[in-house]
């Protein structure tokens, strides 16, 4: 497994503090709403050895959870708007979202 680094931000925080921001925005979250940006192997057939997962926990509300098959590096705006416009998602299914 080979997993991108930026040499300058070993840890990704750069790109995991943008991702943040451009959820919120687009989901126009309020303030008391936490959003959990994290990569993982993904193991699913088909599907390249990382993967981003963008969690959302709102007070009394489902959390909802997305799952983009690409690295965190790799993941840009128009990645997130595709993914968050699909208002058809039954949020206790939201693990099933992918982006390819």
């Amino acid at each position: 497994m080979f997993t991108f680094k930026n040499p300058r931000d070993p840890q990704n925080l750069a790109i995991t503090k943008i991702l943040k921001q451009w959820t919120i925005e687009l989901l126009q979250l309020s303030e008391n709403s936490v959003v959990m940006v994290t990569e993982s192997q993904c193991l699913d057939e088909n599907c390249p050895d990382m993967e981003t997962v963008i969690a959302i926990f709102e007070e009394k509300q489902e959390t909802r959870s997305f799952r983009i098959r690409r690295p965190l590096i790799f993941v840009r705006k128009f990645h997130l708007e595709e993914v968050f416009n699909n208002e058809k998602i039954d949020w206790a299914d939201a693990s099933d979202i992918f982006l390819f």
